[in-house]
């Protein structure tokens, strides 16, 4: 299922009714009758609000604001918020976040409850036929996933986090809320083990945590002020303070590194184990939080023989290894074409392969006949809040396809993207992470077309 298919299928299983698709990758809907709206949110997440009020006036939004402000909820988080217009209305909102998986979300979510139980008591309903919910909502948590990729993400005085914002993350995070993010390397996958190091004045490792979505490309053009408009970011778990790990010690374990730039620097099994081994949480609470975060990286560094390379290490091959196109081209696309097209007789690929002024990345053949062009980036740019229409990898490889009549695949260090001839965004999204035997199956059935 694509994103509005996913959405839609998240908010049926919140108990959500009336659907609408409001505009790409948002869906209006009514929540025990309530109004309210959720949304594919950048990264991937799905993250919505359910309005209790939206027209309360200037001088009755303290009242709305204090009372939100005294309000319990282990699902969602209550809001109370100005319209942008007119700025003379106000209004209650409740937060929630969730996975954009149906089967990630349960069939007792208390979100619907609590709803209920807010909008009445604002309103001053009679509440005693409605039972408040008793907590029980597990939040999503990048944490207990094992990381594929370890990062060190650069930062400097001006973003060096106080005790009160880590505070707000970790109460936002109990409701499966995730809304700091940091700039990332384009290559960062959901639970990501990310170290965070400090220039001047304290040039040291100083936080940890976890990437909670794939990272996403955000293009808001210039900014004319310290930080780039056009860069690649991940929202993150709650960071947990280390003792400081200075840059010596760091350039002990992995060499040279240049400490400059917004972008990721990718760090080898080996450098993150002997990184974590060092690392001591500040404050002694924090220590089973820590130990949670710092689980062991999965992913493999090193590059194997892609002539011989099968699906179980092909998808353990770490994406934060892979430092060029040809990387992805020799390492995921070879390997892949090669284990879906084995035993097909008559069946070739070639490379570079030229269609009129254009040069397709791969064309697999049925003798000369074209079957599917296969379009390689280091990365997709895209971001999930936005039609396909709107990204240009997206539409280089449709293009590729319809020029030859033949589907396309894009295919990235993280993803497989299959794209059917003449359509207008991918059937199959498919994660390398966790890619399975019958996916495989997929791929093979959407290049022969059968």
């Amino acid at each position: 299922m694509e994103s509005i298919e996913l959405l839609s299928a998240c908010i049926k299983m919140l108990g959500g009714e009336d659907l609408e698709v409001a505009e790409p990758n948002t869906v209006d809907f009514k929540l025990r009758g309530i109004p309210a709206f959720a949304r594919v949110q950048d990264g991937g997440r799905l993250r919505g609000s359910v309005f209790v009020d939206t027209e309360i006036p200037a001088d009755e939004m303290q009242e709305a604001i204090d009372w939100a402000g005294h309000q319990e909820a282990s699902a969602c988080r209550v809001d109370a918020f100005w319209h942008p217009e007119p700025e003379t209305l106000g209004g209650i909102r409740l937060l929630f976040e969730r996975e954009l998986d149906p089967e990630s979300i349960s069939v007792d979510d208390p979100l619907g409850q609590e709803a209920d139980y807010l909008f009445a008591s604002w309103y001053g309903e009679d509440m005693t036929a409605i039972r408040r919910s008793g907590g029980g909502f597990r939040a999503s948590d990048p944490t207990r996933r094992d990381p594929t990729n370890a990062w060190l993400l650069m930062g400097g005085s001006d973003s060096y986090p106080t005790q009160d914002e880590i505070d707000e993350t970790r109460q936002d995070a109990a409701r499966g809320i995730y809304e700091y993010s940091w700039t990332a390397a384009k290559q960062t996958e959901a639970s990501d083990l990310l170290l965070f190091y400090f220039t001047e004045p304290y040039k040291a490792i100083r936080f940890v945590a976890r990437s909670v979505d794939h990272a996403y490309f955000d293009d808001i053009g210039p900014t004319h002020a310290k930080w780039s408009g056009r860069q690649w970011w991940a929202h993150i778990t709650p960071m947990v303070e280390i003792e400081p790990i200075p840059l010596a010690q760091l350039r002990q374990i992995t060499g040279e590194m240049v400490m400059l730039g917004g972008a990721g620097r990718y760090l080898r099994p080996e450098h993150a184990g002997q990184l974590a081994g060092r690392a001591r949480a500040l404050r002694p609470e924090d220590t089973q939080l820590l130990t949670q975060i710092l689980k062991r990286v999965t992913g493999k560094a090193d590059h194997l023989d892609p002539t011989t390379v099968d699906l179980p290490q092909w998808r353990s091959l770490a994406s934060g290894a892979f430092r060029f196109e040809a990387d992805v081209e020799r390492l995921v696309v070879e390997p892949l074409l090669r284990m879906a097209l084995e035993g097909q007789p008559g069946v070739g690929i070639t490379r570079a392969y030229r269609t009129g002024a254009r040069v397709v990345d791969y064309v697999v053949l049925q003798g000369a006949r074209p079957l599917c062009a296969v379009e390689v980036k280091l990365r997709v740019r895209r971001s999930p809040t936005q039609p396909w229409a709107q990204s240009r990898d997206f539409l280089q490889a449709a293009d590729y396809g319809h020029r030859l009549g033949v589907p396309a695949i894009l295919i990235d260090a993280v993803a497989i993207y299959l794209i059917p001839a003449g359509a207008q965004e991918p059937s199959r999204s498919l994660t390398r992470s966790v890619f399975l035997d019958e996916d495989l199956g997929d791929v093979r059935q959407h290049i022969l077309g059968r």
